[in-house]
């Protein structure tokens, strides 16, 4: 297809007149070209495009905010219009091409049309075209991806039942408390459950029956504490607010309300907002019942002074802890520090995904005050609550509260739960089991540049995308995820 028709089409995907030009920096090579379609009259970059050495269309976004209409189309109705499109600019090969998946996310759909392998009648994943498309047929990206495969075939192979029971067998559960909420889980209620948690060992199942297990998660060891009779009498004498400081504001909302302190009469640069500490103030975020839920202090604190152990910082967090709850020692166990924690500190959680030797900081800024972190987990008759705990932060040289954080939801009606299981290990296995299904496929892995496809088999459940994450130990009910994010393998 002509270049220039290709481009004179998909001027027509724009709600506004565009022009066109070649991208000044971005793809100008032998192997493609890159043009930027240009709102008319203005500089405003309306979207881009490229083309690849033969002239086809391998890549096209529209770059201008998504104002959606009131028109909500099918999935149906989407499917066709992406599949249009599709055919519109590979007519001659198109008929190789099916719909593999669709991800809904929301607002927007991701659609994938994949080249399908005629020998075992799966698509081949991630080989094909994914059209970006809003609920009301707005088309927002296109990308055709052809990389250098093969597919390795077997001889042999085990079916999809003995796939399953490998599967099922490097299935562990683990009895948790959790709060089921619905951003967790699409049929969530937003209170705690005993329920068994679904730790999976293996993430696919190879036709050689063969399979790799996912590798061992850093586990940390739990230690009891000691009750403890605290020496702070109220929570601005914990956190170091005195006479001295001043209430710059305050903020309600309906989950709660947030104060912010400081010894200045007052600061224009601080936020309503708990992300990062900030120069000088002390921000108190509370619930809609009055109760502390987090702590961020960015106070100044001179750096003459000398650094606390961490032994001393352990008490002053226990001593803070047991001012904020009173029968702390039968509802939380201490983490235990790493084997090589950094510079000796009991170091939280890491808070964002990144490479093991480079841990998100919490404080990236060089002005604000180290911290020993403590994380204090939350329990009942031994049994972990799942994702909530008790976060304090101690400046290593002042030894005041820099953080606190309760991740606690609902302590009444965690305090009602029953820890004891109605229904077995066993039987939650075997209704994991029933539910779970072994689905053929292709799985990628990657020689150098080349990217090789064997027989395989994928976990699956009732509904696409739809995994079930925990069994409650007290009904049998299957808690599940939507993982409908188009991540590719």
């Amino acid at each position: 297809m002509d270049n220039d028709i290709i481009l004179q089409r998909l001027k027509k995907y724009f709600p506004m007149p565009v022009d066109l030009r070649k991208s000044e920096n971005y793809l100008q090579t032998s192997e493609g070209k890159s043009y930027d379609f240009i709102v008319r009259g203005t500089m405003e970059h309306a979207g881009r495009c490229e083309l690849n050495q033969w002239g086809r269309l391998v890549h096209f976004e529209v770059m201008l905010g998504l104002v959606l209409s009131s028109t909500v189309l099918s999935e149906d109705e989407l499917v066709d219009i992406s599949w249009n499109f599709v055919r519109q600019f590979y007519p001659d090969v198109s008929g190789q091409y099916e719909l593999s998946t669709v991800f809904n996310m929301q607002e927007i759909y991701s659609i994938y049309f994949e080249k399908k392998d005629e020998r075992l009648g799966v698509t081949i994943p991630y080989v094909g075209f994914n059209v970006g498309i809003s609920v009301d047929g707005q088309l927002i990206d296109f990308s055709f991806d052809y990389p250098n495969y093969k597919i390795s075939y077997l001889e042999e192979m085990i079916s999809s039942e003995e796939a399953k029971k490998i599967y099922v067998d490097n299935v562990e559960l683990e009895l948790a408390i959790e709060y089921c909420d619905l951003d967790t889980y699409i049929n969530g209620d937003d209170d705690y459950h005993l329920l068994y948690k679904v730790k999976r060992n293996v993430v696919t199942v190879p036709g050689t029956g063969e399979v790799k297990l996912i590798e061992e998660r850093e586990k940390y060891d739990y230690v009891s504490i000691e009750r403890q009779e605290t020496t702070l009498t109220s929570l601005y004498e914990a956190l170091g607010i005195s006479k001295d400081h001043h209430k710059l504001g305050q903020q309600a909302y309906k989950a709660g309300k947030m104060e912010v302190w400081s010894k200045l009469l007052q600061n224009n640069q601080f936020d309503f907002s708990m992300f990062l500490p900030e120069d000088q103030v002390i921000k108190i975020e509370y619930d809609s019942k009055g109760l502390v839920q987090h702590v961020l202090s960015g106070e100044e604190t001179p750096r003459m002074m000398d650094k606390l152990s961490i032994d001393e910082a352990r008490e002053l967090a226990l001593n803070f802890l047991f001012y904020m709850e009173p029968e702390a020692e039968s509802k939380f166990l201490l983490r235990v520090n790493k084997e090589d924690p950094f510079e000796g500190e009991e170091y939280f959680d890491k808070f964002a995904d990144g490479e093991d030797d480079q841990p998100f900081q919490l404080f990236p800024q060089q002005g604000y005050e180290e911290m020993y972190r403590f994380l204090f987990q939350r329990v009942k008759s031994d049994v972990f609550v799942s994702e909530n705990f008790i976060t304090i932060g101690i400046g290593k040289y002042s030894g005041s509260i820099r953080l606190y954080q309760n991740t606690v939801k609902n302590e009444a009606s965690l305090e009602s739960i029953d820890v004891k299981p109605v229904i077995s290990e066993e039987q939650a296995l075997k209704l994991y089991e029933q539910a779970l299904r072994m689905e053929l496929s292709l799985l990628p892995q990657f020689v150098g540049q080349l990217r090789v496809y064997s027989p395989g088999y994928l976990a699956k459940f009732a509904k696409e995308h739809q995994y079930v994450e925990a069994i409650d130990a007290v009904d049998g009910k299957l808690y599940e995820i939507d993982l409908n994010d188009p991540i590719p393998y």
